[in-house]
């Protein structure tokens, strides 16, 4: 769970306004070309700062088992399975967000 910490409040200041699942789909993108992966990498753990989910649990997840970094593949692994427990999907919100467009 995210605190309210300052911290915290500042980094959200500079996390982007975009979805959730705008940011996983972008990261979906980038993660196909191992060109990209640092790009898809700052996509993923932005939308997952913003709201934890099965999706971007194993998006990141695998981009960390593409970049052989299994200390972070295993911590997300043990994310995954805890959100999996409650059923943690995305909350879509890609109507609202292109209404304001």
């Amino acid at each position: 769970m995210i605190s309210n910490s300052n911290a915290t409040i500042e980094r959200q200041k500079k996390i982007s306004p975009y979805p959730p699942a705008l940011l996983i789909s972008l990261a979906s993108c980038y993660a196909d070309s191992s060109k990209t992966l640092d790009k898809a990498e700052k996509c993923a753990l932005e939308a997952l700062e913003k709201e934890k989910s099965i999706e971007g649990a194993t998006l990141i997840r695998g981009i960390y088992k593409t970049k052989e970094n299994i200390d972070q593949f295993i911590y997300w692994d043990e994310i995954l399975q805890e959100l999996e427990k409650t059923h943690a999907y995305m909350k879509d919100k890609w109507p609202e967000y292109l209404k304001n467009i």
